[in-house]
């Protein structure tokens, strides 16, 4: 009984006045009682006891700053109480339910264990442990817990905040509820159904939510319903059977904040349940056979449970099966079920009930914004389109919603579904041209790979072709596409894209940066005061620019472009024409290794050429898109030393991730194919004079 937190949490529950009457009263319990007092004498010296609505609880965010030999002491006090009661817990003592989780641990059955420190090795170690850690909405950063976690397929993120910034629009408040609580329910619906299934689950002693977070003074109605689930997640792994799931705790708090009381059969959450990618299109023959439909029911009730939402179309057979595999999971746990049924119609009659856009999850599809959008699509991806009566018009263009979403915007993750021998025909066939022609990921259980596969290697399976599939196929295809500027979605480039970094030199100590672009321009001088001022200057204008509501990556962007015109006055330091490459290529590779969606949007480009194109005229870090007559640049024209370091990082990055060489690629520019290039054909490779201005 190491943990500091448990043995806090156990002098803690000796206040509540109902538990201490207990212990007077079982005798069995008296051993117990004295080094439990202890215990609690320990804790209550130390201050970490707070006063929540009338009850005495241990803060952890005290806990955790605790000096070492205090936590010393409390983990001694409290090892000698647990063992007090374990041993009572043996002998039958009815110990009170409270107790149950930290008695749980100290005994060892318990399948939560709380680690003082967590290192990215223990996760590799324990590939069937789960390990859990303080995440953001934007699933990015290597900052607190995520540094030794991030990344690794074990590692579950509980978002804490909105961004991985210590800007004032990077934390959560309340008013962010309702999309915490989405970001719950995905994390929670997994560590629930992994504890189901008998595994073990690891949570940072000092908790999740109480470092930079601050999500206890920042939002605590956000964090309430976290301490709750959390809670609820301890309990189940104490194997108290009467227990909540944590996602039913989530689910809850999603119902009260509608306004509605918890209901006793499932209630329908639709694609307004923000849960993006995590949807997936389950449909099929209603020729199905009976196997195939027992285990699309069983799959339904898994992916339920691990968050997912269906897309189907309440037909007789396969689409009916998945719904009823939800409906079930969501009643049996007392949770929402995620559903969207699109109907081509009220009244649409199979499996032997009409369906109504009425009740919860269905959805009308004709009556629906973009329904003549569907209406089209269908009639380009029917091969027989003249031929259908209007009724069959009706149910082909369904198809697309369950791929697309409501709005037509919103790709499925995956389609789950059976065609004899699985071919692409029948009903089903229309959703599986669309989804074939968008790049959507499909595991057809008609196929003879999948004949024998169990329901949970099904749902395994479905997930990674889902979260996995397409960035697979860009990391091992040699193919790619050009970068001409970093713009749209290639402004993941830009140095000004808020992407942490840590950089260091001997003048400033090593720390987390918000973006390339400010320890780039700190970079620039070695005078103190210059650097101190410039973070002042980013600090500032990012302050600013949330208190304008705009978002932490928007507010990013204008801090970097304030100190890149304050970088102007700065005093040079004198061999930066050599030192500014290698400070680059430093925050290029930390860039792209230290958060995923940017290491994946490299590997993504392929064999492409990456260059910094702009109308500005920077023809050392990029090349121009235009001609700048006033500078006598020509379109096409740049070293492109930007681009260069960001293909350099990429073949170091292929190689870390083991994927194979690529071939020489090519060397030309772009831009050098643009009209005005064409026109005015320029040298590939400039020498021109240093860097501009606007870099």
């Amino acid at each position: 009984m190491s943990s500091p937190r448990a043995a806090a949490e156990l002098a803690a529950i000796v206040l509540l006045p109902a538990v201490s009457a207990r212990l007077r009263e079982e005798a069995v319990l008296a051993p117990a009682l004295e080094p439990l007092r202890e215990n609690l004498r320990a804790v209550r010296a130390t201050g970490v006891l707070v006063d929540r609505g009338g009850t005495t609880v241990p803060d952890l965010e005290r806990v955790a700053a605790l000096p070492a030999d205090a936590r010393a002491r409390i983990a001694e006090t409290g090892r000698t109480a647990a063992e007090a009661l374990a041993d009572a817990w043996t002998r039958g003592a009815p110990l009170a339910e409270v107790m149950l989780p930290a008695v749980a641990r100290a005994r060892g059955v318990s399948r939560l264990r709380h680690e003082p420190v967590v290192r990215r090795q223990m996760l590799k170690d324990a590939p069937d442990t789960l390990f859990v850690f303080g995440d953001n909405l934007r699933r990015a950063g290597m900052g607190g817990q995520a540094a030794e976690m991030r990344g690794e397929p074990n590692a579950v993120g509980i978002p804490t905040k909105i961004a991985p910034s210590m800007a004032p629009d990077a934390f959560f408040t309340d008013a962010d509820l309702p999309k915490a609580l989405d970001a719950f329910a995905e994390g929670f619906a997994r560590l629930d159904a992994h504890l189901r299934a008998g595994g073990t689950i690891v949570v940072p002693e000092a908790g999740i939510g109480t470092g930079r977070a601050q999500l206890g003074q920042r939002a605590p109605k956000i964090h309430e319903v976290l301490t709750r689930a959390m809670d609820a997640l301890d309990r189940a792994a104490a194997g108290d059977q009467g227990a909540r799931s944590a996602l039913a705790v989530v689910e809850e708090a999603r119902q009260a904040l509608a306004g509605a009381a918890k209901a006793t059969t499932p209630v329908a959450a639709t694609a307004s349940t923000g849960h993006g990618s995590l949807t997936y299109a389950g449909i099929g023959s209603r020729k199905t056979p009976a196997a195939d439909l027992a285990r699309m029911e069983a799959v339904g009730a898994i992916l339920q449970r691990q968050g997912w939402t269906l897309r189907s179309g309440g037909a007789e057979g396969a689409d009916s099966a998945f719904e009823r595999g939800a409906d079930r999971a969501a009643h049996e746990d007392g949770t929402q079920v995620r559903k969207e049924i699109y109907i081509p119609w009220s009244g649409f009659q199979a499996a032997g009930r009409k369906r109504s856009e009425q009740e919860p999850g269905v959805v009308l599809a004709s009556a629906l914004p973009k329904a003549r959008d569907a209406m089209e699509m269908a009639k380009r991806y029917h091969p027989a389109w003249d031929r259908l009566s209007q009724g069959a018009r009706g149910l082909q263009s369904r198809n697309g919603h369950q791929v697309l979403g409501r709005d037509l915007d919103d790709r499925s993750g995956v389609v789950i579904c059976w065609t004899e021998g699985g071919a692409i025909k029948g009903g089903a066939g229309q959703a599986l041209r669309i989804a074939q022609d968008l790049g959507v990921p499909v595991l057809n259980l008609g196929d003879p790979r999948w004949r024998d596969a169990t329901p949970e290697v099904l749902a395994a399976e479905a997930a990674r072709l889902a979260q996995g599939e397409r960035q697979a196929a860009a990391e091992a295809a040699p193919e790619g596409r050009d970068v001409a500027r970093f713009a749209g979605p290639d402004r993941i480039g830009s140095n000004m894209y808020a992407a942490p970094v840590r950089w260091g030199d001997a003048v400033t100590p090593e720390r987390e940066w918000p973006c390339n672009e400010l320890p780039y321009m700190v970079a620039k001088t070695l005078d103190p005061a210059q650097r101190a001022d410039m973070i002042r200057r980013f600090d500032g204008a990012v302050a600013a620019a949330a208190a304008d509501g705009k978002s932490p990556a928007e507010a990013v962007e204008i801090g970097a472009r304030t100190v890149k015109k304050a970088s102007r006055g700065l005093t040079l330091r004198p061999d930066w024409d050599t030192a500014k490459l290698e400070v680059m290529r430093a925050l290029v590779a930390d860039k792209a290794r230290r958060n995923p969606e940017v290491g994946d949007w490299l590997i993504a480009t392929g064999n492409g050429r990456i260059q910094e194109g702009n109308t500005w005229g920077d023809v050392f870090w990029g090349v121009a898109l235009t001609d700048v007559p006033s500078r006598g640049i020509r379109a096409g024209e740049g070293q492109n030393h930007l681009g260069r370091i960001w293909m350099e990082t990429r073949d170091r990055l292929r190689e870390e991730r083991g994927l194979p060489p690529l071939p020489p690629r090519e060397e030309v520019s772009p831009a050098a194919k643009t009209p005005a290039a064409q026109a005015n054909p320029a040298p590939r490779v400039s020498v021109r004079g240093t860097e501009p201005e606007f870099f």
